[in-house]
């Protein structure tokens, strides 16, 4: 089912707050910082999801980079570069 919003179509998405997570819990799960978190988001290794004026992530796709990590080793840490970028 689709739901007008505006100009645009979007789908209708049914979620139970179990299912989000908040960046910081994010980035303590996957025992990296919420800079890195962002850079994964960049990476498109991670979707946000805006609800109102706050950002979650789907907490399925957090489980599994974090059982892809404990098959293949930890995140890369993001480079100086995306650092600076984000502080500005």
């Amino acid at each position: 089912m689709y739901r007008l919003c505006y100009t645009y179509i979007m789908p209708e998405i049914k979620l139970q707050t179990d299912d989000l997570i908040s960046f910081s819990e994010a980035a303590r799960l996957l025992k990296v910082t919420r800079v890195t978190i962002y850079a994964m988001i960049r990476r498109g290794q991670l979707t946000p999801l805006a609800i109102a004026d706050r950002r979650y992530l789907l907490k399925n796709e957090v489980n599994q980079l974090q059982s892809e990590r404990a098959t293949t080793g930890p995140a890369v840490a993001p480079s100086t570069e995306e650092v600076n970028n984000y502080e500005q």
